[in-house]
């Protein structure tokens, strides 16, 4: 992976916002796809290896939802046949009350901290297994705000070379800003996993 075989953009505030309706979202959501998209040619002789996501808070729900519609929406997955797509969510955060990413009202308690909570999904449950998606939650289920409870982070069940989640004892805004052995490096870690899978070796 070198500057000149690599596409990175970076998006400070993607305005994916919690209390916006279903429909804006996915709204939202086809325009990042087609966006992403539109910056490769993935009919040339120079075909896309892996597509690497990752987002904090309601980042970690837009690339999870990115990674998802990837990998299972026909038009997308036909398109980019054997690439792998890698997604990073860092606590993020899904609305429970309109059942994104599968979520639920049904908490699960940190084990690490029986004060904090994450909110389950059956994410696991609705995945096709066989899709090139490797994605990884690290959560915290501390409250994103202190003062306001409700908005926590989204729980799925691992399934091994696909789904993965991994409870820190941290906040929420350490979770997504700080760098922690746990967090940021374990990350990269496991990124670098993926890459030099795909390669046999070096990537």
């Amino acid at each position: 992976m070198t500057p000149q075989n690599t596409y990175m953009a970076v998006l400070f505030d993607a305005c994916f916002y919690y209390e916006m309706s279903s429909e804006k979202k996915q709204e939202l959501l086809d325009n990042y796809l087609e966006w992403l998209m539109s910056r490769t040619d993935y009919n040339s002789a120079q075909r896309i290896k892996a597509i690497y996501l990752a987002g904090a808070s309601r980042g970690g729900a837009l690339v999870s939802r990115m990674g998802i519609e990837l990998t299972h929406n026909p038009r997308w997955k036909a398109l980019l046949s054997g690439v792998q797509v890698i997604v990073s969510a860092f606590d993020g955060v899904a609305n429970e009350e309109q059942g994104e990413l599968f979520a639920t009202t049904t908490q699960v308690q940190n084990p690490l901290d029986n004060n904090k909570f994450c909110y389950a999904t059956t994410l696991h449950d609705e995945v096709d297994s066989n899709v090139p998606l490797h994605l990884l939650q690290t959560a915290g289920g501390a409250p994103v705000v202190p003062v306001v409870a409700p908005k926590r982070a989204f729980y799925f069940e691992t399934i091994p070379d696909l789904l993965e989640f991994r409870w820190v004892n941290l906040s929420h805004s350490e979770i997504g800003r700080v760098w922690h052995e746990e967090t940021a490096a374990a990350h990269l870690r496991w990124l670098q996993r993926w890459l030099m899978e795909r390669e046999g070796g070096e990537y």
